[in-house]
């Protein structure tokens, strides 16, 4: 009798033992039906990020930007893509009457705004990007480029600074800009550059006033498209260092000076370095 009651017992504890075994496997087993059906498996997991679209519209100070976005129909493009967003706030465009612009100013304007692919700040460095914005000429169009200054503080064109970088979505990055960066010409670049800046020194030489040269080819009319070959300030160093008794910028003859500019200037034409 006392073999018997010790079997029963061993018995009892072992069911008991296995007890909770049998109900972990069968909430496994609910569990990972009900996320099967749900899409949400193991090799699926579950991405609850902001689109770079979703950021700019639950911000409190881009209403202005989601508006025109969703006018000019460019949600669904930056839906399909990683991109880098430089996000205008609204008092960004205070300055600027978007309703004077055609529809297709307005998209040109809104994707110079725009780079392919993720940046973060850190990963930006001084140097020129291509923006989604284009321009038309030898029969296709080409994408406008932007310059960064990597500086104490990042600026897109010299004119836009970052206040708000890296607000990571699931398709790319928003950083949050205090101005427009408009569509740039000629004049934008060399302004933008610090290391063009003797350039801009000698194209607004106070005696060359009557020349007018950034006024012309800031210009999109006359005697443009231009082609600028445009000398940074080491190209300079090097043209005063060979010209005899000069030392500085202001000791270049006017009329030398403007041959040398001149001849950095290819006008009625857009030479492009594929050409």
């Amino acid at each position: 009798m006392g073999t018997k009651k010790l079997y029963l017992r061993i018995k009892i504890i072992m069911k008991s033992s296995f007890l909770p075994i049998i109900l972990w496997m069968l909430c496994y087993s609910l569990v990972s039906c009900f996320s099967d059906d749900n899409g949400y498996g193991a090799a699926e997991p579950i991405n609850e990020e902001l689109s770079t679209f979703e950021i700019i519209q639950q911000s409190n100070n881009h209403s202005v930007l989601e508006n025109l976005i969703l006018d000019s129909g460019l949600k669904q493009t930056l839906d399909e893509g990683n991109f880098t967003i430089f996000a205008p706030s609204d008092e960004a465009f205070l300055t600027t009457n978007t309703s004077d612009l055609s529809q297709a100013e307005v998209v040109n304007l809104l994707l110079n705004h725009v780079v392919q692919g993720v940046a973060e700040s850190s990963n930006l460095t001084t140097s020129y990007l291509n923006t989604l914005a284009t321009v038309s000429f030898s029969g296709a169009d080409h994408n406008l480029s932007i310059h960064v200054n990597a500086g104490p503080v990042l600026t897109l064109n010299g004119v836009s600074s970052v206040t708000d970088p890296d607000n990571f979505a699931s398709n790319g990055v928003v950083h949050v800009v205090d101005q427009i960066i408009n569509i740039p010409d000629i004049t934008t670049f060399a302004l933008a550059d610090p290391d063009l800046g003797v350039l801009v020194e000698a194209l607004t030489r106070d005696d060359l006033n009557d020349v007018d040269f950034m006024n012309t080819l800031s210009s999109f009319e006359g005697l443009s498209p231009f082609t600028v070959f445009a000398p940074t300030n080491n190209a300079f160093t090097d043209l005063l260092s060979e010209l005899n008794d000069v030392e500085s910028l202001a000791d270049i003859e006017k009329e030398k000076l403007i041959s040398i500019l001149n001849s950095h200037v290819i006008s009625e034409s857009n030479i492009i370095s594929s050409e």
